[in-house]
């Protein structure tokens, strides 16, 4: 066999290799997921509104992020969806109102760079709003893995 040949075996042995390596690595992401869709989210005034309005679909599950004392946004998701739990806390409304929740996450004093909260509607691939965000992050982004909705 001349050297050319033996060189182009191993190279595609290697070649396979890697490949067979790699593949799984970047099939699997959003925390183990095989399928995750990056879905989009629209910035407007009536999402900001049913927060402030306390016109949050009733059916949908509230969750909060950062710290309870000091949120930095609101979800609200449709039951059929879920969240991480060690980046969310779900929100008890037997405890507190949802206005207060609010005021904590409009409070100017609770971030050095203060942006005004904003509201989100999130749509699932299909189409269907899936869950409203009130925020004074400015830039969000969503991924969905299965019912698992990773917010960054």
């Amino acid at each position: 066999m001349t050297s050319a040949l033996l060189r182009n075996r191993v190279f595609r042995c290697v070649g396979l290799i890697v490949f067979v390596a790699v593949m799984p690595v970047t099939l699997i992401n959003c925390r183990g997921y095989l399928s995750c869709i990056r879905i989009q989210a629209i910035t407007s005034i009536p999402a900001t509104l049913a927060f402030e309005e306390d016109q949050v679909p009733k059916n949908f599950r509230l969750y909060y992020a950062g710290r309870e004392n000091q949120p930095n946004a609101i979800l609200a998701l449709a039951p059929e969806y879920t969240v991480s739990e060690k980046e969310w806390g779900i929100v008890d409304l037997s405890k507190e109102s949802l206005g207060a929740i609010l005021e904590r996450i409009s409070d100017p004093r609770a971030s050095d760079s203060y942006i005004k909260p904003r509201g989100q509607y999130i749509f699932a691939p299909d189409g269907k709003q899936i869950g409203i965000i009130y925020s004074r992050f400015s830039r969000i982004r969503y991924w969905l893995c299965g019912n698992l909705l990773d917010v960054f």
